[in-house]
């Protein structure tokens, strides 16, 4: 695993340099990730990051996060995306209303996620100074989310 982990940094780290201060953080989080045997996926071809289940959850949440480096103009945001993937990996199984887009349990779910991103990003004082670009790029994330009910 740590042969892998170590490979996938340096991946991430090639398509993003502007992370390569917070190499250890990100070490860190891939970890937490590879713990609960997830797959990791840099992805170039696209903009955003998202965390899916595998087909192989029947009993397990066997995760795969696909983090998307194409076009990321603020590459620190890469960093933000992680850390809200990672608040989804320590949320509870979804409930099925919480898996379809527009409703309201779906919003408070992703809402969740980000507040689990915030309390793990507090852990590293190096990211102090870059608190505002976290929250700048939340509010754009939590922006997007539609509530049609």
């Amino acid at each position: 695993m740590e042969t892998r982990k170590r490979n996938t940094i340096r991946e991430l780290i090639a398509n993003a340099p502007d992370l390569a201060p917070f190499e250890n953080i990100i070490d860190q989080l891939f970890s937490e990730f590879y713990s609960r045997d997830s797959i990791i996926i840099i992805d170039s071809r696209r903009k955003s990051s998202y965390l899916c289940q595998t087909p192989f959850n029947s009993k397990e949440r066997n995760f795969e996060l696909f983090i998307g480096v194409r076009d990321r103009m603020v590459q620190l945001d890469i960093l933000w995306s992680i850390f809200h993937e990672y608040g989804h990996l320590i949320q509870r199984r979804p409930l099925d209303e919480e898996l379809k887009e527009g409703t309201m349990a779906k919003y408070l779910r992703e809402t969740d996620a980000w507040h689990k991103a915030e309390t793990k990003a507090s852990e590293f004082d190096i990211l102090n100074p870059h608190f505002d670009e976290f929250k700048r790029y939340r509010a754009a994330c939590q922006a997007s989310y539609r509530i049609d009910e």
